[in-house]
């Protein structure tokens, strides 16, 4: 008769108390591998750090509201997140703020075989003693190759945090790496000293119900190597709004008010662009440049101080898309 199969439960590291967990006994340590997973707990720790280097894959680490000054390095595959709360109530933020310069969380490794972050701020330190201005790129999350082999590369996700600070040149989310997939949904960035997201090195973003607000440079730069895809995110008070010299995707997105240009195609690119509103823009709704080209359906750009200009060698095809209502011309 064949033993019924054990089920592994997913454990939870919790810093609700100090993440306390008790000692292994000697006992647990004799006995088999298998049952040691069951029963192992985590010695006492009190950082985010220390509890990541802890948990198994697979556990979930939660996080009470407070403010955790650390730079945390995020490469395995658990899942941090801010602790439940009650519906009815409204509790303060979890905050994880970078020291020294770092960023509050570097994500590599193991992470992307399906590691996420939930419910949390995520804010730029304070410069390091003795560090220069301009050579403090600090930024929010970094998110970089990991060594993993080809195929074991999945997705990380980000949901539901909001992303703040960063100082000049810096990015909030910066994403770089051949086998780095990141997805970040209902999630916030905004107000840091340079690109809200950055997607560069072969590194893969897809955004969805995002805010990407008043960030210094662009909400969102996708160079040459990088590809984003953009669905249903507003992207809004930003120097640009999206800069793209990579492979992008827009859906159904509201790019306005932003400084200077809305959508701006650079190099080679050849971006898609569906059902997407671009309006109240400092300069151009859309700017082609180089020899980029583009294809937009059933967009509205209104409300610029130009509608669409197109410079040098660009080639866009827009289709079913308004241009209406904008300052100076509506085509340039």
């Amino acid at each position: 008769m064949k033993r019924p199969r054990r089920h592994l439960h997913t454990r939870v590291v919790s810093l609700r108390r100090a993440l306390r967990r008790e000692d292994v006994t000697k006992r647990s340590r004799r006995q088999s591998f298998s049952n040691l997973l069951m029963t192992v707990h985590v010695v006492s720790h009190g950082t985010v750090s220390a509890a990541i280097r802890a948990a198994a894959e697979g556990d979930i680490v939660e996080l009470s509201p407070g403010i955790y000054n650390e730079s945390v390095l995020f490469d395995k595959l658990v899942h941090l997140r801010a602790a439940p709360s009650p519906p009815a109530e409204n509790p303060p933020p979890v905050v994880i703020k970078g020291i020294d310069g770092a960023p509050a969380v570097s994500i590599s490794g193991a992470a992307y075989k399906g590691g996420s972050l939930r419910g949390l701020t995520l804010a730029s330190g304070d410069q390091g003693a003795g560090e220069e201005e301009a050579g403090a790129a600090l930024q929010c999350v970094v998110l970089c190759s990991g060594g993993l082999a080809a195929g074991e590369a999945e997705q990380f996700e980000i949901r539901g945090c909001r992303v703040e600070g960063g100082k000049a040149n810096a990015a909030g989310v910066h994403i770089i790496g051949a086998d780095v997939r990141v997805a970040l949904t209902d999630t916030t960035v905004k107000n840091t000293g340079g690109w809200g997201v950055l997607c560069a090195g072969g590194g893969i973003a897809i955004l969805s119900k995002c805010e990407l607000l008043e960030n210094t440079r662009s909400g969102c730069r996708v160079e040459a190597d990088g590809h984003v895809t953009l669905v249903r995110t507003r992207v809004c008070g930003n120097a640009v709004g999206v800069d793209i010299e990579g492979g992008a995707a827009l859906t159904d997105c509201v790019v306005v008010e932003n400084t200077g240009d809305g959508i701006v195609l650079r190099g080679v690119c050849n971006p898609t662009v569906e059902s997407t509103q671009v309006s109240g823009n400092g300069r151009n709704g859309v700017a082609v440049y180089g020899h980029a080209r583009g294809n937009f359906d059933s967009c509205d750009i209104w409300a610029n101080t130009d509608g669409i200009a197109v410079a040098e060698w660009g080639n866009s095809m827009f289709r079913n898309t308004k241009v209406f209502d904008n300052e100076e011309s509506g085509i340039e």
